[in-house]
């Protein structure tokens, strides 16, 4: 339906509010199997696997892992705005998720079974096309997932079923290198080869699920000036009073947990005196965050993203510093540490990924289809932070002494105090300043409760889209109008 005009500027239809079933969700969310995969690669067992195979410095890790995260942020933008621009017979996002599957897989069979005889150029071309791969995918898939709801409630509960399809594709990556781990004494190449072939075979039947399960939103009508250029769309959308604030903790996820997560490995073997346990710890803190999630989706969409947040943050800082003085050699201690940071595991993305959905579904309504974009926007911010995360996090080891980190070599008791506090520091720094932020900026979602429960609009969203609205209504008549005045 056509709504009429007001204040110049086309009022366009909202999307359809009808909420997607569970089944419906799962289907869709099966690429995060392959996302998370990514991620949980080069966060993980890259860094080590490229020293130990390849023989890289520290310092040259880094610089790599940047340039991968940094090759993204080029790329994102434009594949946001095009999936979002650009209709087909097909629709909008469906065809990006097809042109994925070549990058990804030429990426994972170039990355994760290379050896030393491969040289390290061919390393990096597999990288640059895995993230290529990787960008066609999670960015048409996130902005798809924005639009899936039309409440923000229901757009809690599609990223609570996407994050949580992400834990269950953690849990089931880690099968493999954990049974090679502890079954096979398997060494790291072994493990992230048998990563590999699980991507492999997944990477196809998931896309293919997702594809053939969930049909697009229909399209927004708006007018064209909304949709020229990318760079203008991007600025109205950095332009939200609202998603500031968002970015930023975006931000300081990505620094910390990427930064830990590149030297978790190292911790489990040299600080905790546990190597060959690495791959099955992850394991038992992702089982945790997949039996705990559910619940913690169930409880942000009673109180709201920030109250979560919150006690995501409160969370973290009572438990991270356990980590300082876990005893050495004791599997049982780990593992209930390990139990205790999957308890909220993966709140935070989960909670910031539907605030993002607010701000897009809001603006979306007034004409402003911006879902992969809003999704980019965010992604670029995360991805920032897991670029340099790792850096610091491997120039604080160098300052410390430890420069290898795939010789099996015992370290002295300093040595093993500074690995333990590099891992601790970043998680929990990140975690006091989203508390303080939390805390101190109730502005955090573009949706409130207002009376007798029913949702509202912030007003800083409702005014940003009307004179955005205005702004462009305003840019089109203009250049209507130049033709008149040269004749």
């Amino acid at each position: 339906m056509r709504m009429a005009h007001g204040g110049g500027v086309e009022q366009c239809p909202p999307p359809d509010a009808a909420e997607p079933g569970t089944a419906t969700l799962l289907a869709f969310s099966a690429p995060m199997l392959v996302i998370v995969g990514v991620e949980l690669a080069w966060r993980v067992y890259l860094p080590a696997h490229l020293s130990g195979t390849f023989g890289l410095s520290l310092a040259a890790i880094g610089t790599l892992l940047l340039a991968a995260r940094l090759f993204d942020m080029a790329a994102d933008p434009v594949v946001a705005w095009a999936s979002d621009r650009f209709a087909t017979r097909w629709g909008h996002r469906r065809p990006w998720l097809v042109a994925s599957l070549p990058p990804l897989l030429l990426g994972i069979a170039g990355l994760f079974f290379a050896g030393p005889s491969v040289g390290i150029a061919a390393v990096v071309v597999a990288g640059l096309a895995l993230h290529l791969g990787y960008t066609l995918l999670a960015t048409p898939h996130g902005g798809w997932a924005l639009e899936m709801a039309g409440s923000p409630r229901g757009r809690m509960r599609v990223m609570t079923a996407r994050t949580w399809v992400a834990l269950a594709g953690v849990v089931m990556l880690l099968i493999a290198p954990s049974v090679l781990e502890r079954a096979l004494d398997a060494d790291r190449a072994a493990q992230v080869a048998a990563l590999g072939w699980t991507m492999l075979v997944l990477t196809p039947l998931t896309i293919v699920l997702a594809l053939r399960s969930v049909t697009e939103p229909p399209p927004v009508p708006c007018t064209p000036s909304t949709r020229r250029t990318p760079w203008r769309t991007f600025a109205a959308v950095l332009a939200m009073p609202t998603l500031w604030p968002i970015l930023l903790l975006y931000l300081l996820a990505g620094l910390a947990e990427a930064g830990s997560a590149a030297i978790f490995l190292l911790l489990v073997d040299r600080a905790l005196d546990l190597p060959g346990w690495g791959s099955s710890l992850l394991l038992v803190q992702a089982i945790a965050t997949l039996v705990a999630l559910p619940l913690w989706g169930r409880i942000g969409k009673a109180i709201g993203g920030r109250s979560l947040l919150t006690l995501f943050y409160g969370w973290q800082m009572l438990t991270l510093p356990v980590a300082l003085v876990l005893p050495g050699g004791s599997i049982v201690a780990a593992t209930v540490f390990m139990l205790a940071r999957g308890a909220m595991g993966g709140v935070d993305f989960m909670a910031l990924r539907a605030m993002v959905a607010d701000n897009a579904g809001t603006a979306r309504e007034r004409g402003m289809p911006s879902g992969a974009i809003c999704y980019s926007v965010s992604n670029m911010t995360l991805r920032l932070g897991m670029g340099v995360g790792p850096l610091l996090v491997f120039a604080s080891l160098a300052s410390a002494g430890i420069t290898d980190v795939a010789a099996p070599i015992d370290l002295p008791t300093d040595s093993q105090a500074a690995l333990r506090l590099i891992y601790v520091a970043p998680l929990f720094l990140s975690a006091l300043f989203g508390m303080i932020f939390a805390l101190r900026h109730r502005g955090f979602s573009s949706h409130t409760v207002g009376e007798g429960g029913v949702e509202r609009e912030e007003g800083d969203l409702e005014m940003f889209v009307t004179r955005a609205g205005e702004a462009e209504h305003i840019n089109a008549q203009s250049e209507r109008d130049e033709p008149d005045e040269r004749r």
